[in-house]
């Protein structure tokens, strides 16, 4: 696989598993949010149930404090309680049901309701509450159930005024107040009755309310659980994408970069053996893996070049000793042949000379001194040779003498006499300068030999 395509599948992985996590995060907000909305709405149904039921009880308590006492503060109470409930009357701002009336009829808080009137139905509170019908059909039947309470407490109302006859059982325009019957009607057991039936059809209501409210709250929590889990298997699924993706390039990236990286240092280290990628070819990256094969096809040119240049080096320094012995040996030669030749041009000039100091007329003279001149020369040329040897070897040194130059011309010119009569030449020099510093032996030979080489 290409290292582009396994860095764009690992970075499509992440991306994916990112997605699903921030994902998992908003469904589990969205599901916190939901269930702290549940909660709130489970407290608030349960709070709202509560009132009725601390309501219920407070509307028994004045009824029974109203027929026992005749305080006409009591039933303005009981009425405003109920105008409340119904909507016919707004609740004070700091409206506390579980202990407002009770502060108002100890006397701790002046009993006020607000002029403008607000509508706040209790069915209407339950509906907004989000109450089922099930509920609502329960607070229908908590209503009836005060509704049947209010027609004894009504009739106990009047008998406490004096606005009933017991005894004949009608409601009457004047008459005497009859607080011990309207107190044992409020204390009778037929009363007590409608109170219990009251009380069950309230608690009845705070059940249902109160199973409803925690289921809503069990299954928003069951959600938020269930996104949690999937939140904690993508962070799974993430740690373990990391360390597949964390092994992946360890053992298609790392570890054959590391292999080259040692190949290199054996390379350096002048080992030209094959990067061997074998082992992990077909795990690494293509690039990697071609890359492995042109380190490889790179050692080995280098080996052959190295190796061509050796066996180049190596003909060289052959033909180098040979050339060298064979220089070795001609200097050699040169040496040996040119001593053994002068020794008998010692003798000649030696001769010569000897025969130059004894009485010889002009032809002979001339004839000996030609000979005499012409062993100097050829004495010259044998040095000669002995320079060049000493030029291979290093060893020439050349001598600065001063000469005069029409004497070594003429002898040079001597050696040529003979040739030049038999071609009708006439030999001729003139010269300038009568001294120079130099070798005189190898200027007189430079200028015997173009004349001796010329046709």
């Amino acid at each position: 696989m290409k290292l582009r395509k396994l860095s764009t599948w690992f970075s499509v992985g992440v991306l994916l598993v990112l997605g699903a996590n921030v994902l998992c995060v908003v469904l589990i907000e969205q599901a916190y949010n939901k269930m702290m909305a549940v909660q709130e709405h489970q407290r608030l149904s349960i709070q709202l149930s509560n009132e009725l039921q601390q309501e219920t009880e407070q509307l028994a308590r004045l009824v029974r404090a109203y027929t026992t006492t005749g305080e006409p503060r009591y039933l303005f109470y009981y009425y405003d309680i109920l105008a409340v409930r119904q909507g016919e009357k707004s609740a004070p701002a700091t409206f506390n049901p579980a202990i407002y009336w009770d502060d108002v009829i100890a006397g701790r808080v002046l009993h006020v309701l607000p002029k403008q009137v607000e509508r706040h139905l209790l069915k209407d509170r339950m509906r907004a509450l989000g109450f089922n019908a099930q509920e609502l059909q329960t607070l229908t039947q908590v209503f009836a159930a005060t509704e049947a309470m209010k027609q004894t407490e009504q009739i106990a109302f009047a008998a406490t005024q004096g606005l009933y006859d017991p005894d004949k059982r009608v409601f009457v325009s004047e008459g005497t107040p009859r607080l011990d019957f309207a107190s044992k009607l409020v204390h009778s057991q037929a009363y007590n009755r409608l109170k219990a039936n009251l009380a069950h059809a309230v608690e009845g209501l705070k059940d249902q309310v109160s199973k409803r409210t925690q289921g809503e709250v069990e299954q928003a929590t069951t959600r938020l659980q269930r996104l949690i889990m999937v939140l904690l298997a993508s962070m799974a699924v993430t740690i373990g994408l990391v360390g597949l993706a964390f092994n992946t390039v360890r053992r298609q990236v790392l570890k054959p970069i590391e292999t080259a990286k040692l190949s290199a240092d054996r390379l350096s280290a002048g080992d030209y053996q094959p990067c061997r990628l074998d082992s992990v070819r077909d795990s690494a990256v293509d690039e990697l893996a071609v890359l492995g094969e042109t380190f490889d096809s790179m050692a080995q040119s280098i080996e052959a070049d190295i190796s061509r240049r050796q066996t180049v080096q190596l003909a060289l320094e052959k033909a180098r000793n040979q050339a060298e012995n064979a220089t070795k040996i001609k200097s050699m030669f040169l040496a040996t042949m040119s001593h053994e030749i002068r020794t008998p041009m010692n003798a000649i000039l030696g001769m010569a000379y000897l025969a130059l100091k004894t009485d010889l007329n002009a032809r002979q003279r001339d004839y000996v001194s030609k000979v005499h001149n012409a062993a100097k020369m050829l004495m010259d040329i044998i040095n000669n040779v002995l320079d060049f040897s000493k030029i291979e070897a290093g060893k020439l040194e050349l001598e600065q003498n001063r000469f005069l130059v029409e004497e070594v011309v003429s002898n040079a010119l001597a050696l040529l006499q003979q040739r030049a009569y038999e071609k009708e030449v006439e030999l001729l020099f003139e010269v300038d300068t009568p001294h120079l510093l130099d070798e005189g032996g190898r200027f007189g030979w430079g200028c015997a030999t173009p004349g001796a080489n010329s046709d």
